[in-house]
């Protein structure tokens, strides 16, 4: 049996701040670690892996369009998620955010080259991973749309029913 750390309120806040997880799951981790926080945020992610595996084959037919403006680029992004609940979440939608605006920024070829860019120190695929073991259901990032305006031209967005439709549009 392995031995009990003490597991302080302080070192269990503090890594909840930097993961967004749970008080117990994060008290958890570090009593799995020995108290070490770097050790228990690794931990939590491969945690967050497996939880994310296991919703993979979920069906997610709600979510919405996000869109982005970065370096004259404009994104439009669909992710998907299971319950129209969590698409209405906070979580869910920072996530969308966040990936339009890396997606806009880094205007990427295809679906995996746009996991691979990168944000907050790691990629957007690990993002989407973490936020799939943060809120439980499946989160995709489904399809994108980008359009940059050259001279004379103008890219608006257009969004209807809550985000659940959205349109890029490029008047020249």
């Amino acid at each position: 049996m392995a031995e009990m750390t003490a597991i302080s309120a302080q070192a269990v806040a503090q890594l909840r701040e930097k993961t967004g997880l749970g008080l117990m799951q994060c008290k958890k981790a570090l009593a799995e670690t020995g108290g070490d926080i770097e050790a228990a945020i690794e931990l939590l992610r491969k945690q967050g892996a497996a939880v994310a595996a296991k919703r993979v084959g979920r069906e997610a037919k709600e979510g919405k369009v996000v869109f982005a403006v970065e370096n004259g680029a404009t994104a439009a992004v669909e992710i998907n998620c299971e319950t129209d609940f969590v698409a209405s979440s906070d979580d869910f939608n920072a996530f969308a955010a966040k990936a339009a605006k890396a997606i806009a920024a880094g205007k990427p070829a295809d679906l995996e080259a746009a996991k691979a860019l990168p944000v907050d120190g790691t990629t957007l695929g690990d993002v989407n991973t973490a936020v799939i073991a943060k809120i439980g259901e499946n989160i995709s990032l489904r399809r994108f749309a980008l359009e940059t305006a050259g001279a004379g031209e103008h890219v608006e967005t257009y969004s209807h029913m809550g985000g659940k439709i959205g349109v890029l549009i490029k008047l020249a």
